[in-house]
């Protein structure tokens, strides 16, 4: 056998029917769910909501968040929140806009030299 590049083709049209699959999938998901909730009453619920039922919705909010800060300092020692919060904040927000791959695969072009992916994903290098 020959090591030989595999075709710039099949890259993209996996990656045009994963995209096309994954809108179809969430607009599938939120047309189902959406169908029977009228927003108007939704939001009329939430302007009726008094302020103790607001602050303990935000209250929940904030320790939600913190917990995932939590978890990162209790698995890197020396770790501050600030970081911890920094890092988990900078990673997601890199998950949820960056192209990738699976392991093992290339990585996308675009991104095979990019030094801000890395930075903010990798802690101790300067991103957090």
């Amino acid at each position: 056998m020959t090591d030989q590049e595999p075709s710039a083709a099949k890259p993209r049209s996996w990656f045009r029917l994963i995209i096309q699959t994954t809108v179809l999938l969430v607009v599938g998901i939120f047309y189902y769910l959406l169908k029977g909730i009228d927003l108007g009453h939704v939001w009329a619920e939430i302007q009726a909501m008094t302020w103790t039922e607001d602050a303990a919705l935000a209250a929940i909010a904030a320790w939600n968040l913190a917990t995932y800060g939590l978890v990162w300092m209790s698995v890197t020692p020396g770790l501050g929140f600030r970081r911890a919060m920094v890092m988990t904040q900078a990673a997601s927000a890199v998950t949820n806009t960056a192209p990738h791959r699976r392991a093992g695969h290339r990585s996308w072009p675009d991104l095979q030299h990019a030094r801000i992916p890395r930075l903010l994903a990798v802690p101790g290098t300067g991103g957090a």
